[in-house]
């Protein structure tokens, strides 16, 4: 897998490229590449990206694309006007969508944090980052166990009491976990003087300078697009 700096500079491009690209080709181009990388982290880590993330982001990227393309042809109302400009900023969403999911399932924590420190960046920005990548997963296995309890209830979220019962186990659960992983921390030395050291070898290879390119593309394109 690439390093995670490279991961985030081709998060950023994609996020700050792709809303204001008036060619459809660039979106494509983008979407295509998006795709590409997430069949890519599909071959090499099918535990944490499934077959249906794959499939969720390609039925999205293609109904909104075509309904923003298909609907001012078919009808002239302002409506129709107004679902058409919707759909093509959700199309573009989509993609920046699945750029960060490809950054979650990727970008180690640990690993991200030493390449960070080594970069020289501060610990303000290292340490919630590292925390936010951490929290994200737990937030999810937690939201599915607690709708799978509920299933097993024959409870459903249809009602304000039903959502409460979903809520307040979550939230706490969310909360407890989060305490742990600032216990793990501190026991860790996050935080501390000490810079971090790690076993995985940190550095730039060849599969980053192949992706650096084709983010320098992406940038160039955008500008001369202006």
């Amino acid at each position: 897998m690439p390093d995670p700096r490279t991961t985030i500079i081709a998060l950023l491009t994609i996020s700050t490229t792709i809303y204001g690209a008036r060619s459809p080709l660039f979106v494509w181009t983008a979407a295509s590449f998006v795709a590409a990388l997430l069949i890519w982290a599909y071959q090499i880590n099918r535990q944490s990206m499934h077959l249906k993330y794959l499939l969720t982001y390609g039925l999205a990227f293609g109904f909104f694309y075509f309904g923003s393309s298909i609907l001012p042809a078919v009808s002239q109302t302002t409506i129709s006007a107004f679902i058409s400009v919707f759909f093509a900023w959700m199309c573009r969403m989509t993609v920046v969508a699945g750029m960060g999911l490809y950054a979650i399932v990727t970008i180690k924590p640990a690993i991200l944090q030493v390449a960070l420190a080594r970069s020289h960046v501060p610990s303000c920005f290292t340490i919630p980052l590292s925390v936010s990548l951490r929290i994200l997963p737990t937030i999810f296995s937690e939201t599915r166990a607690v709708i799978d309890a509920m299933r097993l209830r024959l409870n459903r979220i249809v009602s304000l009491k039903s959502a409460e019962y979903f809520t307040i186990p979550l939230v706490s659960t969310v909360v407890r976990s989060g305490d742990e992983l600032a216990a793990a921390a501190l026991i860790r030395g996050l935080g501390g003087p000490i810079k971090p050291t790690s076993v995985i070898e940190v550095k730039f290879r060849a599969i980053d300078a192949i992706l650096l390119c084709i983010i320098l593309v992406f940038i160039v394109w955008r500008f001369f697009e202006c």
